[in-house]
């Protein structure tokens, strides 16, 4: 099931996140409980465990953006479904584009051109060099 996270879904996103400190870096609870407060987050569950997440926000303009997208190890398709059901969010909430950037080390980059996001640039972080990728809503 896939649906908004609730207040009691923050301790085990938190552990979530921290299981991916390699690829997130440290990862504050403060701002899941702000995200969660404004419904940025939604998580994938299975069997009532929940199993992955995506952070994100809903920009004023015609872009969202995925700040995370993290499952739990072994949980291959969950992320597929959180970037299928966020498509749906944003294009929902009028959204053309959904970007977001990730360290070109993580293997993580083929998942996004897998789901068809496309490469439309790179830049260097705060500690290492990430990729842009975007994704377009119904493209014409």
């Amino acid at each position: 099931m896939i649906r908004y996270a609730n207040e009691l879904d923050i301790p085990g996103i938190k552990e979530i996140a921290d299981s991916h400190k390699k690829e997130l870096g440290f990862t504050n609870i403060a701002i899941i409980r702000d995200a969660q407060q404004h419904n940025q987050i939604i998580i994938i569950e299975q069997d009532n465990i929940l199993v992955g997440f995506i952070r994100f926000r809903l920009r004023k303009d015609d872009v969202a953006v995925i700040y995370e997208i993290v499952v739990g190890p072994k949980r291959t398709g969950y992320g597929s479904q959180l970037i299928h059901h966020f498509i749906r969010i944003a294009g929902e909430s009028n959204k053309q584009y959904i970007r977001l950037k990730c360290p070109i080390e993580l293997a993580a980059n083929s998942f996004y051109k897998k789901m068809r996001f496309h490469l439309i640039g790179s830049e260097v972080g705060k500690k290492r060099e990430l990729n842009i990728w975007q994704y377009v809503i119904n493209p014409s």
